[in-house]
């Protein structure tokens, strides 16, 4: 009954019953909270933090490759000398910016649309509308639904994207050539694939360092949304100053 031969139903049996002992002894001390009604595992949990952090760092990483190279083309040829000769030639930074912008955001989207179809293929939707605190799972920080972490998760994700295809823009340019803005990529990606390994492992939970060090509930997304409204205000600054460089 515990080999492979019958389909390991003996160990199928012990962790039904491991499952209905521990919901009857939590039951037993809090009759009719709402947490023992839930059914979400601690399990299911981990395998969708760990492939959320996966895939913002995928994510990251493909925002950086690929929207990188769309303005560095032209500080090579000296293009943009030619753009700063006219009055509202230095418009057009601006409308690189939000294209490299929009770049980013559809990667996100398509990021999330095709590994996220992946990922549910494997059956965790039967927990959408159940709370991540539960009988099974009661280390979690935040009082919300399976399918609510999920869209905070992806609202996260589009962040920190957004952050850094700004940062993107920035290295794009201020770099000569394809190879010094490569150079420059690989120190920026090791710190954001620290920051996704801080933010994204084990979201809202006491595991995740950020909270075990500041002890602030949430940390992981306001981090997300300071690194993307400091490199809008970088940005900014940036493009307002090179509005009056002297091409000559």
């Amino acid at each position: 009954m515990f080999g492979e031969e019958c389909d390991f139903i003996g160990f199928r049996l012990q962790a039904l019953d491991y499952i209905e002992e521990r919901y009857h002894n939590c039951f037993s001390e809090t009759t009719g909270d709402e947490k023992y009604r839930n059914i979400m595992d601690w399990h299911t949990y981990d395998n969708t933090a760990n492939y959320a952090f996966y895939l913002g760092i995928l994510s990251v990483l493909a925002v950086l490759l690929l929207v990188s190279p769309l303005i560095v083309t032209d500080r090579a040829r000296n293009i943009h000398l030619l753009q700063y000769s006219a009055k509202h030639g230095r418009r057009i930074l601006r409308t690189q910016f939000i294209a490299v912008f929009l770049s980013a955001f559809l990667l996100t989207t398509v990021m999330i649309l095709v590994f996220g179809g992946i990922y549910s293929t494997n059956g965790t939707w039967v927990f959408w509308n159940s709370g991540m605190t539960s009988f099974l799972n009661t280390t979690f920080l935040i009082d919300i639904t399976y399918g609510q972490y999920i869209i905070v998760y992806i609202a996260m994700l589009y962040t920190l994207c957004l952050g850094t295809a700004v940062a993107a823009f920035l290295l794009s340019r201020f770099s000569r050539n394809l190879i010094t803005l490569m150079l420059k990529l690989i120190p920026v990606f090791a710190v954001l694939t620290v920051l996704c390994t801080k933010v994204f492992e084990h979201t809202f939970s006491p595991a995740n360092l950020l909270y075990y060090v500041t002890g602030i509930t949430g940390i992981e997304a306001y981090i997300c949304v300071f690194v993307f409204i400091a490199g809008l205000a970088i940005s900014r600054y940036f493009l307002r100053r090179e509005k009056t460089v002297d091409v000559l």
